[in-house]
C-alpha cells in the first residue's frame, strides 16, 4: 500500500516543546513588544471571553460538503461551512462600526469569517504569527498600521522559528521517543509533506536519501525553486507566511521573479514549491495520514487532498479527547474528505505509542 504523510507543527511540538505556541509567542513578543502591544490593544475591543465555542458557531448545520472549495481564502466551502452565530456576528460588526470601518459587513466576511479571526475573539490574547498578520492587516484598512510593520512581523517570525539553529533532529527533547523507531515509521511513507519550517524531518529523511516536501519552505532551502539542500539562517532561508491560503499560494507558486533571481535556480513557469502541490494532488497514494496539522488557513493544501482521485482513505490523528466531538467530525469532512473520501479519525497516541522507548 502506498501511503503519504502530512505533518504540521504538532509533530515538532511533541519532539521539542520549544516549538509550543506559548513559547514561540513569548519570544515573539519580547522581540517587538511595542508593535505587539499595539496590536493587542486594537483587537481588545473585539474580545468577549465569555463566548464559548458553541456561542461562536454552529457545526450541526454543516454535515454535508460540496466540491466548491477553491484555493482561495475561505476556511470552509462557500456552501457548506461551520456557521457563525448571529450573536457573534452582531458583536463583531458593532465593534467594526465603532472603529470606523467603511463596510463592516464586508470586513467581517473577509477577516472574521474567511480568514478565521472569529476564532480569536474569545481568547485573552492573540495566538500565532499568522493571526498577528491578520490583525495588523485588518487595522491597515483604517490606517492603524502600515506595510513596514506587517513586514516586521514576518522578519521577527523568521528569527523566532529559527530557534537559534536548534531545529533539527539533535534538538529532540522528548526522552520517551525512540528515534530509531521514529525513523522506521517515517520510512513506511512513500512521501512526506510538511508545513513546518524546522529540519527534523530533513535530518531523518536524509538518512534515507530523500527529503520532505516543505509546502511553505523552511530552513533547509533558500529558494522556492530548490529542493531542500542545506541549512540556512533566517536571512537566507525561504519561508512562506500569509493571512490566508490564497496569499500563501500566490507567494510560492511563481517560478520566475525579478526580485528573487538566482541563476542556480532559474526557472520559468511555476516554482519547485508549487510542484509539491501537484504531487499532493496527482500522485498515486492509497492513503494519506495527517498528524499535527489543523488545516485552518491552508485551503490550498486541503483542496489538493480532496482532488486526488487516487486517495481512498484519510487517517486523521487528533487529540484523543476530541475524537467523538461533532466539531471534529464536521471539520475533518469539510477540510479534507468532501463527499467521496472517508476520514478515519484516530488518537494521536496510535501514531506515537509504537515509537516510544
Amino acid at each position: 500500500m502506498n501511503k503519504a504523510l502530512l505533518i504540521g507543527n504538532g509533530f515538532t511540538l511533541n519532539l521539542n516543546n520549544e516549538y509550543s505556541n506559548s513559547r514561540m509567542m513569548e519570544k515573539f513578543r519580547k522581540r517587538i513588544p511595542n508593535l505587539i502591544n499595539r496590536a493587542e490593544e486594537e483587537f481588545k475591543l473585539y474580545r468577549n471571553c465569555s463566548f464559548t465555542l458553541s456561542d461562536l458557531y454552529n457545526v450541526s448545520e454543516a454535515l454535508f460538503c460540496g466540491n466548491d472549495l477553491l484555493c482561495g481564502g475561505n476556511l470552509y466551502t462557500s456552501s457548506d461551512r461551520i456557521y457563525i452565530s448571529e450573536a457573534a456576528k452582531s458583536w463583531v460588526i458593532e465593534k467594526l462600526s465603532i472603529q470606523g470601518f467603511n463596510d463592516p459587513e464586508l470586513i467581517f466576511t473577509e477577516y472574521f469569517e474567511n480568514y478565521g479571526l472569529i476564532y480569536s475573539i474569545n481568547k485573552d490574547e492573540i495566538l500565532g504569527v499568522e493571526t498577528y498578520l491578520k490583525v495588523i492587516s485588518l487595522f491597515k484598512e483604517i490606517g492603524k498600521f502600515n506595510e513596514n510593520e506587517y513586514a516586521e512581523i514576518k522578519i521577527v517570525a523568521y528569527e523566532v522559528y529559527y530557534n537559534e539553529g536548534k531545529h533539527g533532529k539533535s534538538s529532540i527533547r522528548n526522552n520517551e521517543i525512540d528515534v530509531g523507531k521514529l525513523a522506521s515509521t517515517l520510512s513506511e511513507y512513500v512521501d512526506i509533506y510538511t508545513t513546518n519550517y524546522d529540519t527534523i524531518l530533513d535530518d531523518f529523511l536524509e538518512e534515507q536519501n530523500r527529503f520532505p516536501f516543505h509546502l511553505h519552505g523552511g530552513f533547509s532551502t533558500n529558494h522556492r525553486n530548490k529542493d531542500p539542500d542545506g541549512r540556512y539562517d533566517p536571512k537566507n532561508a525561504r519561508l512562506i507566511w500569509g493571512i490566508n491560503a490564497e496569499q500563501k499560494f500566490e507567494e510560492l507558486k511563481v517560478g520566475f521573479d525579478f526580485g528573487d533571481i538566482d541563476y542556480s535556480a532559474f526557472r520559468y513557469g511555476q516554482s519547485r514549491l508549487a510542484d509539491y502541490f501537484d504531487f499532493l494532488k496527482e500522485r498515486q497514494y492509497d492513503e494519506i495520514h495527517i498528524l499535527g496539522y489543523s488545516g485552518e488557513n491552508d485551503a490550498h493544501i486541503n483542496q489538493r487532498i480532496k482532488e486526488n482521485a487516487h486517495i481512498k482513505n484519510i487517517i486523521l490523528f487528533v487529540d484523543p479527547t476530541i475524537i467523538t466531538d461533532l466539531e471534529t467530525q464536521v471539520r475533518s469532512r469539510i477540510l479534507y474528505g468532501g463527499d467521496n473520501k472517508p476520514v478515519n479519525i484516530k488518537s494521536w497516541n496510535d501514531f506515537w505509542d509504537p515509537i516510544k522507548k
